[in-house]
């Protein structure tokens, strides 16, 4: 229970930090990782601990895959997708939260962040910017009421 605290603390931190500045500190992935590890740490006791990292990657990778395949496509260059529709930060996050939830919540955390951040876009406010929406804040705010529902269920 201290480990989920502190797993939603950290995503609070990534939260504020990346609606102030879009973007948010390196120190704190190896904190979120490490407190995702403890909080996890029954799903790595087992001998199949390989065929689970693999598992828990899985759908990001098909994500990331596919997002790249459209830029080659969409634009007819050989260019990555990040820093032109997610930025690093938003990867990296991605990558730690598939740790800390089943496939279909990921799914479920993604879809509802990517409809957030499109409703946002495009409320006719002049100082928010089209191309800098805070996804990394949107994925970590809905992360902590999920991962409590999660939690409790």
């Amino acid at each position: 229970m201290i480990s989920l605290f502190a797993i939603s603390i950290v995503l609070v931190i990534v939260a504020i930090q990346d609606f102030r500045t879009r973007s948010f500190s390196i120190m704190v992935v190896p904190v979120l990782l490490l407190c995702i590890l403890i909080y996890n740490a029954h799903l790595f006791t087992s001998t199949l601990v390989f065929q689970e990292v693999l598992f828990r990657l899985l759908l990001p990778s098909i994500l990331f895959l596919t997002l790249q395949i459209y830029y080659i496509v969409r634009f007819k260059q050989f260019k990555s997708f990040v820093d032109r529709a997610m930025g690093l930060g938003d990867v990296v996050l991605i990558l730690l939260l598939s740790f800390l939830f089943e496939s279909y919540l990921l799914i479920i955390l993604l879809g509802s962040a990517s409809l957030l951040g499109v409703a946002v876009a495009h409320l006719p406010i002049k100082s928010i910017s089209k191309k800098e929406i805070p996804f990394a804040g949107f994925l970590s705010a809905l992360a902590i009421p999920l991962l409590f529902y999660h939690h409790l269920s």
